[in-house]
């Protein structure tokens, strides 16, 4: 598989833009990530500008989503749950246990179990 400019920068924006949404601003999405405002609106300018949509309805004092904006952010949100899962599967640590029995503690445990059932 070849990856070009397009599939690589497709989920440019993305984290940024749901962040926005569930911090309700981007004044608080500055916040949580880190990063001025300032940068956020252009991130999200960005986002809509290689969309060829608007996802926002913004003005100083208020934010919404567009219908088509309201679309994109469910399924952009289901994407970062699910990056964030994969992502903590790589930390987590499995353990296997290996018990060897001698032959003698095998042959007691095994006659112990059949008299059980």
């Amino acid at each position: 598989m070849t990856t070009n400019a397009k599939s690589t920068s497709l989920f440019d924006g993305v984290v940024i833009f749901t962040q926005v949404i569930t911090c309700g601003s981007f004044t608080a999405a500055a916040e949580s990530t880190e990063h001025s405002s300032s940068y956020i609106s252009k991130e999200i300018n960005k986002l809509e500008m290689r969309l060829g949509v608007r996802l926002l309805n913004r003005t100083t004092r208020t934010l919404s989503l567009t219908p088509e904006g309201k679309r994109y952010f469910e399924q952009c949100q289901q994407m970062v749950f699910d990056a964030q899962d994969a992502q903590s599967l790589l930390h987590q640590r499995t353990f296997h246990l290996k018990v060897y029995l001698g032959s003698v503690v095998l042959r007691l445990l095994l006659m112990v179990i059949c008299k059980i059932f």
